[in-house]
């Protein structure tokens, strides 16, 4: 006897209320995040993208928490678990570190981007990170047009309060913050808009994504970044041989297609070459040739060399634990004045500190470990292999071109860590998780499946439910404001320093005591709104250093120097000190300037001073 009975079919379950919400808000971050500028001193501090990324990724992620898309898995992934470790190593290695004034800021900005990661890995499917980055190249494009206007003289954003215009290499326009950052972020645009360029059915999309390749690559080359060029130039040349093999296992024959491909890549080459001509990229190239044929590394490295050779030293003295997240700005200044291998590496002659490595890897290393570094080689190199596996054997045509582009995208990151930071700004740190979010589910499929609302309560007590609600709009509540408050700081900080300068080169006496209080008024106003930010204290001190007030100058200046030692703070600590008639401590201060900096002239012009007057 039969006793099976037939199951009920299962019901349909009908998407989740609203569920491109979340996906719009990503998308409209992406294509405003290169347009966020400060529109005073833009050429003294870093672009604010920092208030602006916090409050937007913080506001996202409480509309990913309300509609519970951020519900975990019962059985999470390996590279999730992956991931969660890293987190958790990076939590215990700031309280051992015992540094919490340096690495607590930064574990939060790491927490921010791993919200972000996790909220592009829940996107309903695949299209909407191609959405993503059609906007993103969209708005790239339009901030790569505005660069090369400005840097060709036609558009002449970049202004100082006192007139006087900044032109030179793409920055781009402002927008992006840096010359590295837009080479990275052009390079990865052109990368990845070659999938819309060749799989895209939709003809006048595909010419839109042809624009977008084109626009990014002539920023790419106007920012003559040799780093982001490079990858570039490898990223394509993998392309290329990927593209021919997937035309003959999809379309069976390598005839017509593969001579047009080539006749556009001759006539894109021809063009490229003469805009790279015009950017003055043949230039650079032959300059930094001629260089290293002398076998100056340091100027053809742009000063990079020997910082990585000190920083190597620094990681053997601890190359197990490292020496604490965000500690390298101030032990490399320590290190490099106070040590024999430091004193003996020939920096250029750079006005300030170091901040950052320019090597994602020796950074990690240095700050937090071997075992870190472990991990975000395998957080990046696990799900890539993967990928370049699918992209080689799945059947579907878009899949694997898709699939290999991610995989080409996180080549490109990976050579960028050879000698830029971008996982250390807002803008680049944001479109390396983009690819690190593709990466990962086309590596591992996708898993996301959209439920309703009812369907995610279904067996939990609306009570308790309710009851997160509060909590979550509460916390945003606290959270977003404090990211319009650093914005404000920011900018607050940029007025007063434009307004110290505008103090020294006034020689009206009471003008420049007025001035020089208006500049403290605002950097007091910074320090309420975001008492975290280090440049204060040396401005601070400049400021009372213009109004006379010596004795609290050199206290400013001393925690400057506690907290950020650069050679500028220590000569405006040695000034202090030289206004009050304490010489020895003032040649104590200039001596360690110049022991990092041995070419920095305003420590040699004092101590120069100081032997005149003693």
């Amino acid at each position: 006897m039969n006793r099976s009975r037939k199951r009920p079919a299962p019901t349909p379950r009908p998407p989740l209320p609203h569920p491109e919400i979340g996906a719009w808000g990503l998308l409209l971050f992406y294509a405003l995040l290169p347009h966020v500028f400060a529109v005073t001193a833009m050429d003294i501090f870093r672009l604010p993208k920092d208030a602006f990324a916090a409050g937007f990724i913080l506001l996202l992620a409480g509309h990913f928490v309300l509609t519970r898309r951020f519900v975990p898995r019962r059985r999470p992934a390996a590279w999730t678990l992956l991931l969660w470790g890293g987190l958790l190593y990076l939590f215990v290695h700031c309280l051992w570190a015992g540094r919490e004034d340096l690495s607590w800021p930064a574990f939060g900005y790491v927490l921010l981007f791993c919200l972000l990661l996790l909220m592009l890995r829940r996107l309903p499917g695949r299209a909407w990170l191609q959405r993503i980055w059609l906007a993103l190249g969209i708005s790239l494009s339009l901030a790569a047009l505005l660069g090369v206007l400005e840097s060709l003289g036609w558009f002449p954003l970049l202004e100082r309060r006192t007139g006087q215009l900044l032109s030179g290499r793409v920055t781009p326009a402002g927008f992006i913050g840096d010359v590295n950052s837009g080479g990275f972020l052009f390079g990865l645009a052109a990368l990845i808009s070659l999938y819309g360029v060749m799989v895209e059915r939709h003809a006048k999309l595909r010419l839109v994504w042809l624009g977008v390749l084109l626009a990014n690559l002539t920023g790419l080359a106007f920012t003559r970044t040799l780093t982001a060029l490079g990858a570039t130039t490898a990223c394509l040349a993998g392309w290329l041989l990927f593209h021919h093999w997937w035309t003959w296992k999809h379309k069976g024959r390598l005839g017509r297609e593969i001579a047009i491909l080539w006749v556009g890549l001759l006539v894109l080459g021809l063009a490229g070459a003469a805009v790279g001509w015009r950017a003055g990229v043949a230039q650079r190239v032959q300059t930094v040739a001629s260089q290293m044929a002398r076998g100056d590394w340091n100027v053809a490295t742009a000063g990079r060399q020997p910082v990585f050779g000190i920083t190597w030293e620094m990681i053997k003295e601890r190359p197990l634990t490292g020496r604490g997240l965000q500690s390298f700005p101030q032990d490399f200044f320590h290190v490099r004045s106070g040590t024999d291998y430091g004193r003996q590496a020939v920096l250029i002659n750079q006005p300030g500190a170091f901040r950052q490595v320019h090597n994602e890897y020796l950074q990690i290393w240095v700050e937090l470990g071997v075992a870190a570094l472990l991990i975000f080689l395998l957080l990046w190199l696990w799900p890539l292999a993967r990928a370049v596996r699918r992209a080689l054997g799945t059947t579907d045509p878009e899949e694997s071109y898709w699939l290999a582009l991610q995989a080409l995208a996180a080549v490109f990151v990976l050579i960028s860590c050879l000698t830029f930071f971008p996982l250390h700004v807002s803008s680049t740190a944001a479109v390396a998780m983009l690819v690190l979010a593709g990466l990962e589910r086309g590596a591992f499929g996708e898993r996301f499946e959209g439920r309703t609302l009812a369907q995610l309560l279904e067996g939990r007590p609306l009570l308790l439910w309710g009851a997160r609600a509060p909590v979550v709009l509460a916390a945003l509540a606290m959270a977003v404001p404090l990211s319009l408050l650093q914005w404000q700081a920011n900018r607050e900080l940029g007025i007063a320093a434009v307004t110290l300068e505008e103090a020294r080169s006034s020689p009206d006496p009471r003008r420049r005591r007025f001035l020089a209080e208006q500049a403290a008024g605002r950097l007091d106003r910074a320090h309420e709104r975001a008492p975290y930010l280090t440049d204060y204290y040396n401005l601070r001190g400049s400021a009372c250093m213009l109004l006379g007030r010596h004795q609290e100058a050199r206290d400013y200046y001393s925690e400057a120097a506690r907290k950020l030692p650069s050679p500028e703070v220590y000569t405006n600590l040695a000034a202090a000190h030289i206004s009050s008639r304490e010489y020895e401590p003032a040649r104590r201060y200039l001596s360690t300037a110049l022991l990092y900096n041995p070419a920095y002239e305003p420590a040699r012009d004092a101590l120069e001073y100081l032997e005149k007057v003693e």
